[in-house]
């Protein structure tokens, strides 16, 4: 009689593959289980409508036989001027958070390929921004287009100016992102990161309005032609400084991109 003995398969020791898809999507568990996130998603939203209420409510009723609704598309996104401040907070904390708490290592040590984690935190932020501000912007518009409505300002949500504000607001957003990512990962750390976006955002353009006319530091800011790009989706005046905008904003992205990608791969961690 012979004794039969299962056969034990050996356990395979293949590491599952690593993908981009991967990546993202352990990007994107990290950041929604944190409660910071849904704080800082509440706050931007809440400033930006706010903002674009208190400018409704600011405008005097129209008397004369002409609408400019050209000035709804604009005023819908002023709301971005203060929430920008938390999404850039935010794009900031998505990167230096594991800094902090030393999760960048086990991050990097599961997948050593570190320009695909960064290209992913990258396209984390700006899909959040994209989110958020496609949210904040509806409900400014739900909110603010019948205040400009009962003050004689007629406009709707298909008409190219207010359209332009929507793509006003989720431009600027972008940016915004993509440069907290890039500061994050030149610094790695909450505080240093906060403060630069800060200053570059909110302190450099109050520095440049002090400097004398003739020197115009204010088009060489980010802040400032990021805005112009912006503006330019809703309003026709900034369309003329397009390229001079555009040359600035993308030199901004580019040198903290380039800064961000060479202290990423010649670190140790």
């Amino acid at each position: 009689m012979t004794t039969l003995t299962p056969s034990l398969r050996p356990r395979s020791t293949e590491r599952p593959r690593l993908t981009f898809g991967t990546t993202m999507a352990s990007e994107w568990k990290k950041l929604l289980t944190v409660r910071s996130t849904v704080y800082s998603a509440v706050t931007l939203v809440f400033l930006a409508v706010a903002m674009v209420a208190i400018v409704a409510l600011s405008y005097e009723p129209v008397t004369s036989a002409t609408h400019p609704q050209e000035l709804v598309g604009p005023s819908l996104a002023a709301g971005v001027s203060f929430s920008q401040l938390v999404m850039g907070i935010l794009a900031v904390l998505i990167v230096t958070s594991e800094y902090t708490t030393g999760l960048i290592q086990s991050t990097l040590v599961s997948n050593p390929r570190r320009l695909s984690v960064l290209a992913a935190k990258a396209v984390v932020a700006c899909v959040t921004a994209i989110v958020l501000g496609v949210v904040s912007w509806g409900l400014s518009a739900l909110i603010g287009l019948p205040i400009f409505e009962s003050k004689g300002y007629h406009a709707s949500l298909t008409d190219p100016y207010v359209l332009g504000g929507l793509g006003t607001t989720v431009l600027y957003l972008f940016v915004v992102a993509l440069f907290g990512v890039f500061v994050g990962s030149i610094v790695r750390s909450n505080a240093a990161g906060i403060a630069i976006v800060v200053g570059v955002l909110f302190v450099l353009p109050i520095i440049g309005n002090f400097l004398p006319e003739s020197i115009d530091a204010a088009k060489y800011l980010v802040s400032d032609s990021t805005q112009t790009l912006a503006l330019a989706l809703c309003d026709d005046v900034y369309r003329k400084h397009v390229p001079e905008a555009l040359v600035v904003t993308l030199s901004w992205l580019v040198v903290s991109g380039i800064g961000a990608v060479v202290l990423l791969r010649k670190r140790d961690v």
